[in-house]
């Protein structure tokens, strides 16, 4: 009973992560999140998602789903503990939702702990015998997993779904994504970029991230005449120990209700001596 239970909250989880990643998916340049975060590894990664989610939940063959299960549970948890090590502030796993790689690597650890003690009550060897008669099967899923995610790309690009408009028919046009360079630790570094407002009245920047390690806020507040360009700055402190590290901060715009503009900070620490 609670292998059964176990099994349908993962699955529920999996549905879940899956409809987030829909939701957040972009289908224009590879975002800067990570290799992980590429359109078409998120794309084939929804489809997973779903098919095993279904799998636990509907309960068919459980010693199969629950090696499906751990297999996937174990990758998922190594991509959360690379973007937790290279210091990216998401792991991407819940789409646009911005949770700690950290989180993620934990929850996983988690579930594969819960799977190891409660296993179902069904043998592998009974799963095994059950491939081998259906052996047709098991060739043709790769290839049928693999024609779903090229159809989901494909629909969801002919439907306009998940592409960014032009950047001219973006209201306010601004980088995703924003480099620092190569510093030392614990420095303040600055990243500057235009800021461009394409509809027909002035936009106000009033308020944005200020805490110990970013600050949006030096050039604000900040007004972007229409059809024209600004730069803004953010200060963001680099880490204390050597390698790569990331941060989002965001900037509000004035309004009702207010529009959040986000950004992803990124850069990397040099092992060297200063």
């Amino acid at each position: 009973m609670t292998a059964r239970v176990l099994a349908c909250l993962l699955g529920v989880l999996l549905v879940v992560a899956a409809g987030l990643k829909l939701h957040g998916l972009n289908l224009g340049p590879a975002s800067q999140g990570g290799w992980w975060t590429a359109p078409w590894l998120q794309a084939l990664a929804i489809v997973w998602e779903i098919g095993l989610g279904s799998w636990l939940l509907f309960g068919r063959h459980r010693a199969g789903a629950w090696l499906a299960a751990v297999a996937t549970l174990i990758l998922f948890a190594g991509v959360s503990a690379s973007a937790a090590l290279a210091g990216r502030p998401s792991c991407g796993c819940f789409g646009e939702a911005h949770v700690n790689p950290w989180f993620t690597f934990a929850l996983d650890l988690v579930f594969l702990g819960a799977l190891a003690i409660w296993r179902p009550a069904e043998r592998l060897a009974v799963f095994g015998a059950a491939l081998r008669a259906n052996w047709v099967g098991v060739a043709v899923a790769p290839l049928a997993i693999a024609a779903l995610t090229v159809g989901l790309v494909g629909l969801l690009k002919q439907i306009g779904f998940g592409t960014a408009a032009p950047d001219d028919e973006r209201p306010v046009q601004f980088p995703a994504a924003v480099s620092v360079g190569v510093g030392q630790a614990d420095e303040w570094r600055l990243a500057t970029f235009e800021v461009t407002n394409n509809t027909a009245e002035p936009l106000r920047l009033i308020a944005g991230t200020m805490d110990c390690s970013c600050d949006a806020t030096t050039d604000l507040p900040l007004t972007v005449p229409a059809y024209a360009s600004r730069p803004l700055t953010i200060r963001v402190k680099s880490r204390p120990t050597p390698g790569e590290f990331a941060r989002w901060a965001h900037v509000l715009t004035a309004g009702s209700p207010p529009r959040k503009l986000e950004i992803l900070v990124t850069g990397t620490v040099d092992g060297t001596a200063p």
